[in-house]
């Protein structure tokens, strides 16, 4: 009788995992394109030339002036990435995390990630609203002059 019960259990959580995986959408497409051109905007705001390249975690956005390099990327997936962020960017600086217009040293994770997941989730139910991305950023020194405005960067389009 146990294990008929437990078997029962098994395929009825095997059956209910199914249905939610095969009724589940992909995550909503983000527009990445939309992130690093706002992104390219602030850096030419604050006097850097901006470009557009790839890399293994990506897009990326490198910008320059005299003295002064950024590298940035969108960092949705909180500090998963932060040693691997941490590594591409080491020739231009440290990482820093922009969300929500605000400048962190630490990836924001439970309070990214919760907005993150709702947002998907309003997404999936048809409802069309904002979101707000993680940005990993990297400046070097010759930077420490500048003012980079990052609110452009704290709510676009979802």
């Amino acid at each position: 009788m146990r294990f008929s019960t437990s078997l029962g259990f098994a395929f009825l959580l095997a059956a209910t995992l199914a249905g939610k995986l095969l009724a589940a959408d992909a995550a909503p497409p983000r527009d990445e394109s939309l992130f690093l051109r706002t992104a390219a905007g602030v850096a030419a705001k604050a006097g850097l030339t901006p470009r557009f390249g790839r890399s293994k975690l990506g897009s990326v956005l490198h910008a320059h002036a005299p003295g002064c390099s950024l590298m940035l990327r969108e960092a949705t997936e909180g500090s998963t990435f932060a040693p691997a962020y941490s590594r591409l960017a080491k020739a231009v600086g440290p990482v820093r995390y922009v969300y929500r217009g605000r400048v962190s040293g630490d990836a924001p994770n439970m309070l990214a990630s919760a907005d993150h997941q709702l947002w998907r989730g309003l997404h999936r139910l048809g409802i069309a609203t904002r979101r707000h991305p993680v940005a990993a950023v990297a400046t070097s020194s010759g930077c420490e002059g500048r003012s980079f405005d990052w609110s452009p960067l704290a709510s676009l389009p979802g």
